[in-house]
């Protein structure tokens, strides 16, 4: 019998590790960096990669003036910035949070006012860069956006609240208080949109805070930290399967897991210097820590065994990465070949444009 033997395709994206020298791209099959692309402002801070993986999105936060009303844009094949979302004079201390529709229409980024001032919301149209809307937010201090898996929902960690946005009015639907001495940072749903996932960095909170979206209550609050008074976490993913959830503790320089089956507390593992934006590979089997630290590093975890598989130099300083940064077209390694890896996010022409 005649048996037929071929290769098999290996694919992998890449990582978008902003960090104070632009964005270091680090090839998640190889686990290096590739190049470096260098960002016309200071402080490159929170990134998206469309769900077509095109595009990635880049937002500056950096207290100068400088690109607080800029979003970059990346073309993921060539790994240049393409073009900038100018969204109206800098009356921001910056932009934190940023997240994308699942059909790729549309992105959401959440804008930090100067003085004490309202946050807003800013809705704009992925293919043309034109605002569809501002919303302005109930308090100041927006950080993390999350969009529901069925695009119908925006959940926005500001201050001790979840504003939740009705995506299809785009506006302001009901607000989740989560205690006085709250503080929210990262935010992230489940992919059955079942519950979402707040990092709570308040000292004495140190907590993941998880909320069903059916009653916009708290169902629980999971202790990460043990240490009573340090600020930790902030970033926080959620795995393909909703099985876990991981969460960074900059402060101990650990990445918090969470059974997100029952809402316990499973372990603590180590991380580079102060742990900030993570993400999870395509299956889930790696998990990428950016570390915030002089020397930028990122932590390449193996969700099986928690074990670290790598320590990869950024070649930078200060290392963010707030927000989905992996993605971009599937590159066969096998063959050297591309492929989209979804269909239904926006073709976006190479050009300049305001919103």
């Amino acid at each position: 019998i005649a048996i037929m033997l071929c290769c098999i395709s290996v694919f992998s994206q890449n990582a978008y590790i902003t960090q104070d020298n632009g964005i270091a791209v680090i090839d998640t099959k190889t686990n290096t960096v590739i190049t470096t692309i260098q960002t016309p402002y200071e402080g490159p801070d929170a990134v998206v990669v469309s769900p077509d993986g095109t595009r990635a999105f880049i937002t500056y936060y950096n207290f100068t003036g400088n690109g607080d009303n800029i979003v970059s844009v990346i073309n993921t094949s060539t790994n240049t910035i393409i073009k900038h979302i100018d969204f109206g004079p800098s009356t921001l201390l910056g932009v934190d949070g940023i997240d994308i529709s699942p059909d790729g229409s549309k992105l959401y980024f959440a804008g930090i006012a100067q003085g004490g001032q309202k946050d807003t919301v800013f809705v704009v149209n992925a293919a043309t860069g034109s605002i569809l809307s501002k919303i302005i937010m109930p308090l100041n201090s927006s950080e993390g956006i999350a969009i529901s898996p069925d695009g119908k929902k925006v959940d926005v960690a500001e201050s001790n609240l979840i504003v939740v946005i009705d995506a299809v009015t785009n506006t302001v639907a009901t607000t989740i208080d989560m205690g006085q001495s709250a503080f929210l940072y990262g935010i992230a749903v489940s992919p059955d949109g079942s519950k979402v996932y707040a990092a709570d960095l308040a000292p004495y909170q140190n907590s993941i805070k998880v909320v069903s979206t059916v009653t916009n209550t708290i169902i629980a609050s999971i202790d990460v930290s043990g240490r009573v008074t340090s600020q930790e976490p902030f970033g926080i993913a959620v795995s393909p399967d909703g099985s876990r959830v991981y969460a960074s503790n900059m402060i101990s320089d650990k990445v918090a897991v969470i059974n997100a089956v029952n809402n316990t507390f499973i372990d603590t593992v180590p991380a580079g210097y102060h742990p900030y934006g993570l993400a999870l590979n395509l299956d889930g089997s790696r998990l990428y820590v950016a570390n915030f630290g002089v020397t930028g590093s990122v932590t390449v975890l193996n969700t099986t065994d928690n074990s670290i598989i790598a320590t990869i130099p950024t070649g930078g300083t200060g290392p963010v990465a707030f927000g989905k940064f992996i993605g971009g077209p599937l590159v066969d390694t096998t063959s050297g070949s591309y492929q989209a890896s979804g269909s239904n996010a926006p073709i976006i022409k190479d050009t300049f444009y305001n919103a």
